[in-house]
């Protein structure tokens, strides 16, 4: 499975917020329900920051039209001035178009070097083979 989406982000609750795009690529298990991935995410929010992070996604309906869906990140960002670990969990809707196309869209709150952000909004395309 892939992930290919966009939407606006605010790395620090003092600074601009800018523009965000993230590919992931994983697997699904337990009948599509649960998936494991790997991303790489890019923001211009303040000085432009860049994350690299594995993911776990519970999708509690994937024969539905409409699911909701979870996940929980983990993984490194790196800023201008140094690079931190990042953890995030986020949530939102998953309108599934056929059984390999599905539209998504959520939010994330994550927390980077003891400091509250990046905050994520999102929206995107979900790919399954």
């Amino acid at each position: 499975m892939a992930h290919f989406q966009a939407g606006n982000s605010t790395i620090h609750s003092w600074g601009k917020n800018g523009s965000w795009g993230e590919a992931r690529v994983g697997r699904s298990f337990r009948d599509r329900t649960l998936s494991a991935d790997l991303g790489l995410a890019v923001s211009s929010s303040d000085e432009t920051y860049r994350q690299l992070t594995v993911g776990l996604e519970l999708l509690p309906f994937p024969r539905s039209v409409v699911s909701p869906f979870a996940r929980a990140e983990a993984g490194l960002l790196s800023e201008p001035e140094y690079v931190s670990y990042v953890a995030s969990v986020g949530a939102g809707l998953s309108v599934r178009l056929s059984d390999a196309l599905s539209v998504r869209g959520g939010a994330s709150l994550g927390t980077h070097g003891g400091v509250r952000g990046p905050v994520v909004y999102f929206g995107g395309l979900q790919l399954r083979w």
